[in-house]
């Protein structure tokens, strides 16, 4: 506040705000907690959406034609680098989220 006291509620709100600007489905890592604080998680936009329509090539040499997300998430395994979606109570989405353990 003007007083310079903590005010929780609205830096919950301001993280909610700006958690929803950009798109991540609630999906903020914590502090200190992330695979992307040790450079170990990337957020990955596909155009077109997930790829579908391109062709790339696996960890093995082989090309795949990416017809589906599946598709695209298996090809990012071969190289040990894990799409992640939270199934769990509160099932959430992060579908730019690729990291090395899927979280």
């Amino acid at each position: 506040d003007s007083h310079g006291k903590a005010d929780l509620d609205a830096a919950k709100k301001a993280a909610e705000d700006m958690d929803s600007a950009y798109g991540a489905a609630g999906a903020i890592g914590k502090p200190y907690h992330s695979n992307h604080n040790g450079g170990e998680a990337i957020d990955v936009d596909f155009r077109p959406k997930w790829g579908i329509g391109k062709s790339v090539v696996d960890a093995q040499g082989t090309t795949v034609a990416i017809k589906s997300k599946q598709d695209a998430i298996k090809v990012g395994a071969t190289y040990s680098v894990y799409h992640w979606n939270y199934s769990g109570p509160k099932a959430k989405k992060d579908d730019p989220h690729w990291s090395k353990t899927g979280n």
